[in-house]
């Protein structure tokens, strides 16, 4: 549904918003979590926040951490306390944590 804006100055802006919902994969789980639009989740995401069209590849792991808009986790990544940094591209990485133990 598009959506009019008219300024004070008598100015009409259309605006165009588009909302594609996000895909869930038949083994994703994702619990105590927030997903935004046009993700594609197929790995497993657990008390974190994922921003919009943010792709979790196959058998990764997100923990308790916060990935912005268009980031790529990889097939195989696992993530705990981590910010993942707008359209960043996670790849080839076994684990990633906040505190080494």
């Amino acid at each position: 549904m598009p959506l009019t804006y008219s300024s004070q100055i008598g100015q009409s802006i259309r605006i165009q918003i588009t909302l594609v919902p996000s895909i869930f994969g038949e083994d994703s789980d994702v619990s105590a979590s927030v997903v935004a639009n046009g993700c594609g989740i197929e790995g497993t995401v657990k008390n974190s926040i994922i921003s919009r069209n943010v792709k979790v590849g196959r058998d990764a792991v997100i923990e308790n951490s916060i990935v912005l808009p268009g980031a790529v986790i990889g097939d195989g990544v696992h993530l705990d306390h981590v910010i993942v940094d707008k359209y960043a591209t996670i790849h080839k990485v076994k684990r990633t944590c906040w505190n080494r133990r």
